[in-house]
């Protein structure tokens, strides 16, 4: 069934996130369509609290006044220069918040076939690419093979500032992939992709995002799957479950799952009980999944977070610190170990204020005050404090490069 189009024009387009994304490294994101003809059974964006209309795979809309209003929410001439905390600079790039600006999100994909018509992407990454005064780096996150269109323009930005393509997978087995995935790009091709992207220059990573309970989170499937996107060229893969919200999403899912294995149906049930409005699946799960997946990288020396050297240089002194406690944490429970790190990383974050930069904290008795500062934040001790201390005089963080090393994914671990 061909897909209805609506032609809608968007109040705004760049969005800011509340705080920095340490799973894309990213501080702004762009929807340029909603809808997404790929119709994966499994897309958190088809559940009923995002809002989009109609039939999430068949009835699409197009933001035709994207560019334009990404032109202008680019103009530094929209707002009073700000004077960076960091740089101490006053160019009309500061009023940004640093990090990536992720080129995809929950309800769309950015390259799907829409934009061969439309090109609201490449135009997108046209104007990054040619603003004179704003240097945004650029996280694309996709399902298609047709990103590989704009190698051109992404190869300038990497130049300028920097690049990443990641592609999402379930599965990397081409007939499950076909049935949860009915209208995607095989994972056959999207690796092919990655390994053309990375023969021209450019990093790519992978988000398999969902693995499916039952069908591709054992430890086999993780395994196969961390060979095949390593072989492919991917520097790094990071794994999530699945949620299946109440109404739309998890009802399409379940329908989906039984035309495929009506077996699965009720251990899915099980897994995911009625009254969780968030979707999530019982305690324990996730966990384990976690632990399996970890194990799959591990063997292979496969990043399972950004490596630092793609974002540690982008990022403001609160972001970085935000970014390398969450990343420390994963990797810490990854192993089973106990972290008080991913607590004091929503503390900073929600607490809101900037920390200050290292050349404040030079003197006889570097960072004392800081250190008082931080401890008054819920859910920052002493110990945390005094590592970020560490963290801002030096460059370094000693507790995740070790664990980086114990993980097997030492690549860029200095977050200088």
């Amino acid at each position: 069934m061909k897909p209805s189009v609506r032609e809608i024009e968007a109040r705004t387009l760049l969005r800011k996130s509340k705080r920095i994304d340490s799973w894309f490294v990213s501080s702004y994101h762009l929807n340029l369509y909603r809808g997404c003809v790929f119709d994966c059974a499994y897309c958190d964006g088809r559940s009923d609290s995002y809002g989009v209309e109609g039939d999430y795979g068949s009835e699409l809309s197009v933001k035709t006044n994207a560019l334009a209003l990404l032109a202008r929410e680019l103009d530094p001439r929209r707002k009073r220069r700000q004077r960076s905390a960091d740089s101490g600079s006053d160019r009309p790039a500061d009023r940004f918040r640093r990090g990536y600006l992720l080129l995809g999100g929950g309800v769309t994909d950015t390259y799907q076939p829409l934009e061969q018509q439309y090109q609201l992407s490449r135009g997108a990454l046209q104007l990054v690419a040619d603003h004179p005064s704003v240097d945004f780096p650029v996280h694309v996150l996709t399902k298609s093979v047709l990103v590989t269109r704009d190698v051109d323009l992404l190869s300038r930005i990497d130049a300028r500032s920097r690049a990443i393509v990641s592609f999402s997978f379930s599965s990397v087995d081409d007939t499950l992939a076909a049935h949860f995935e009915p209208r995607a790009p095989s994972p056959r091709r999207r690796l092919e992709a990655i390994a053309e992207l990375t023969a021209r220059g450019l990093r790519c990573g992978a988000y398999l995002m969902p693995a499916l309970p039952h069908l591709s989170d054992d430890e086999a499937q993780l395994a196969r799957t961390v060979e095949a996107l390593r072989e492919a060229g991917a520097r790094f893969v990071v794994f999530s479950t699945m949620t299946l919200k109440p109404g739309r999403q998890k009802d399409h899912y379940l329908r989906t799952l039984a035309r495929h294995d009506a077996s699965l149906l009720e251990p899915t049930r099980t897994l995911y009980p009625l009254g969780d409005r968030w979707g999530n699946s019982q305690r324990g799960y996730s966990e384990a999944v976690t632990l399996r997946s970890a194990a799959a990288a591990r063997r292979l020396s496969m990043p399972q977070r950004l490596p630092a050297a793609l974002w540690s240089d982008l990022l403001d002194e609160t972001s970085r610190v935000i970014v390398t406690l969450e990343h420390l944490d994963h990797y810490l429970r990854a192993l089973e170990r106990p972290s008080p790190y991913g607590r004091a990383a929503r503390a900073i974050a929600a607490d809101g204020r900037a920390l200050r930069p290292a050349r404040d904290l030079l003197g006889e008795t570097p960072g004392g005050a800081l250190i008082d500062e931080l401890e008054k934040i819920r859910g920052v001790g002493p110990a945390v404090a005094k590592l970020i201390r560490e963290m801002l005089a030096s460059g370094r963080c000693a507790p995740y490069e070790q664990v980086l090393a114990d993980a097997g994914a030492a690549e860029g671990a200095s977050t200088a």
